[in-house]
């Protein structure tokens, strides 16, 4: 006997839908209601038409059934779907805006690196330093900066000097005999600080004949800078008394002998007229205490300067002499 299957239609639930980076995957569970749930018994009712006669296999009551429907649908739930978005895209959409950032980051850091850079070139052009161009260049250009004192090495050195120089104040501006002692001490004094004094002490009027090409460059610029230094410190009317020579242009030992040849003192003269204002030099005098002691000590120093050799009781007698009027 023929037993038509009275079944509902199966159903399919889908419990779960997998998300992953790369893959969609799509799972479903394939369940079938029992007549004698609500819901099935409610289709019934609802269902009112007889449903259309499929081609099945008579079985037993009770055996169990394989129905290629559910199958079909099984399989089509296991397929593997795949991505539409290439896994690079979704790689860089998932950065988003962030990875922008890490580009414009990037750009930012570059741009300053490459200012960075551009200073320390100019520094070390400024500095004189040896940089890379300075490898590159020709056998006969290298032999003239060498010949002319120009090379990477001597520049820095007389960078040095210049910068050292350049905080040595001015001396007072020399007018006549008047302010000579005290032009003379102020320019000893800015010779010391910039190590130019040796010019001065030792006479020299040029550089030593075995000197090096550094060297000479070397002398010629502090030879330079003393030369200016004394000249600018002389007023226009003090000029008008002496000639420097052809010879001894840019010579600064030559100026500084020819300014003291007209405007210093004899000896004997200085002395006398330092022991005059030494006895004849009171506190009242000089306004204060401490101004007559300062300017007894400045007369010492320059007894000491001349070569004089005087005794200590003569200031001491001096000062007390000074002290009580």
């Amino acid at each position: 006997m023929e037993i038509e299957a009275s079944l509902p239609p199966p159903q399919v639930r889908f419990d779960k839908i997998c998300y992953g980076p790369y893959k969609l995957r799509r799972s479903c569970e394939i369940t079938r209601r029992s007549p004698q749930t609500p819901e099935a018994q409610q289709e019934g009712l609802d269902a009112g038409l007889p449903t259309p006669a499929t081609n099945r296999k008579v079985i037993a009551p009770g055996a169990f059934e394989p129905d290629e429907t559910i199958e079909e649908e099984s399989n089509e739930s296991n397929i593997e779907y795949e991505d539409p978005i290439n896994d690079n895209e979704i790689s860089d959409n998932a950065g988003g805006s962030g990875s922008r950032d890490d580009v414009s980051e990037e750009t930012h850091m570059r741009l300053e690196i490459a200012r960075l850079q551009h200073e320390v070139q100019q520094m070390k052009a400024s500095r004189g330093e040896p940089s890379a161009s300075d490898e590159n260049i020709s056998a006969d250009l290298a032999n003239y900066l060498q010949r002319k004192g120009r090379t990477s090495a001597i520049v820095k050195i007389l960078n040095e000097f210049r910068d050292q120089v350049r905080s040595i104040r001015k001396p007072v501006v020399l007018t006549g005999s008047g302010n000579y002692s005290m032009w003379k001490e102020e320019i000893l004094l800015a010779a010391r600080q910039s190590e130019t004094d040796d010019i001065l002490e030792e006479k020299q009027t040029g550089p030593d004949d075995n000197a090096s090409t550094d060297m000479q460059r070397f002398w010629k610029e502090r030879n330079v800078w003393l030369y200016n230094y004394i000249w600018s410190s002389v007023a226009p009317q003090a000029k008008s008394h002496f000639t420097v020579p052809k010879d001894s242009e840019l010579s600064a030992y030559s100026l500084w002998s020819i300014i003291e040849d007209n405007f210093a003192e004899r000896p004997a003269v200085l002395r006398t007229r330092l022991y005059k204002e030494m006895t004849s030099m009171t506190a009242k005098s000089k306004g204060s205490d401490r101004a007559f002691i300062e300017r007894l000590i400045a007369i010492r120093t320059d007894y000491i300067r001349l070569g004089y050799k005087v005794e200590d009781f003569m200031f001491f007698d001096c000062l007390l002499t000074g002290m009580r009027q």
